[in-house]
């Protein structure tokens, strides 16, 4: 059994928002509610660059680079910087057998969540799809606070 028939169901959420994310405006995109410490597109932003840093750098061993906010202006940028990050996700659970996500690892330095003792892959992917699924809330929670309706569930 490959590793990525362990997680069926990680795009359900993408598949329900990002078509309304796309029409969200460069002023959406940056406005901060009062009491809100981060904007929208720091939050889309922030899933895809953690993303890329545990996969890439962490399952793959390769260096990694995070994209930064000046190379993602816009929506369009940021939504194709989640594909592709998604992509090479699921990818690497394809070619993954799901013993394989046993599998401990070291976590390098940069982790700023709390030390998890004798960490596996699927502590990891687990760790990233929820990650996720935080910072959707976050998304869609600032779009009520600033008037807006949130795609639905």
């Amino acid at each position: 059994m490959k590793a990525v028939e362990l997680f069926p169901h990680v795009n359900d959420l993408r598949n329900r928002f990002f078509s309304s994310y796309k029409e969200l405006t460069p002023e959406l995109l940056a406005q901060k509610p009062e009491g809100i410490p981060n904007a929208i597109g720091f939050h889309l932003r922030h899933i895809a660059q953690a993303e890329d840093w545990f996969v890439q750098g962490i399952v793959l061993g390769q260096e990694v680079a995070p994209k930064r906010k000046t190379e993602l202006p816009d929506i369009d940028s940021i939504l194709a910087y989640l594909e592709q990050t998604r992509e090479r996700t699921l990818a690497t659970l394809c070619k993954m057998e799901a013993t394989e996500l046993a599998n401990q690892f070291t976590m390098p330095e940069g982790f700023r969540g709390d030390a998890v003792e004798n960490p596996t892959f699927s502590w990891l992917f687990s760790r990233i799809f929820d990650h996720e699924v935080y910072h959707l809330a976050q998304v869609n929670m600032t779009l009520r606070l600033l008037g807006k309706e949130p795609p639905s569930m």
